[in-house]
């Protein structure tokens, strides 16, 4: 980010009437996808990226260098408590395991949508998390075709269980 940007971001929140506005919108929209980085798979998820886009939904990948000694986990752990839901493609990602281990647990009320390529299984380190009410059972696609096909399901089912678990928490 260039300073503008960081100045008009920094903006957004020196108004307290606006806070809760900008806090409301972000969590509304932002779905964090998690994954592996090799060229096969990232096509895979910057196709899926630019699919939620069209559920007026703000996806975001970490693809990047984390700076000032965050690791990826942490800054993960942290943007889960601001997220909508989180889709994780499990194929080949060891690090996502590892991810999931720590978000799920810690956010019980963050529907975590698990998708996998069906030459895979889920690792049976996270079968663990099928009795957390926002883990929901893994999603196999056969290629990045299936997986665009299989998109609005997966975004039903986040948004249903999204409800269920606010409408739990209300209760």
């Amino acid at each position: 980010m260039n300073n503008l940007e960081v100045a008009q971001c920094n903006s957004l929140f020196l108004d307290p009437e606006k806070d809760r506005d900008v806090i409301n919108a972000l969590t509304a929209k932002l779905v964090l996808i998690l994954g592996r980085f090799t060229e096969n798979r990232k096509a895979i998820l910057d196709k899926l990226r630019e699919e939620l886009k069209k559920y007026d939904l703000v996806p975001i990948i970490f693809d990047i260098e984390f700076p000032d000694g965050h690791s990826m986990i942490e800054t993960v752990s942290l943007l889960a408590r601001m997220l909508r839901f989180v889709i994780a493609d499990l194929s080949d990602a060891k690090i996502v395991i590892n991810e999931i281990q720590e978000i799920v647990p810690a956010n019980p009320s963050l529907p975590v949508q698990p998708i996998m390529d069906s030459t895979q299984s889920e690792p049976s380190i996270l079968r663990k998390h099928h009795d957390n009410p926002g883990y929901l059972e893994p999603i196999s696609y056969e290629d990045i075709n299936d997986l665009t096909a299989k998109q609005e399901t997966i975004v039903r089912l986040l948004k249903k269980r999204r409800r269920n678990l606010v409408n739990i928490c209300l209760d």
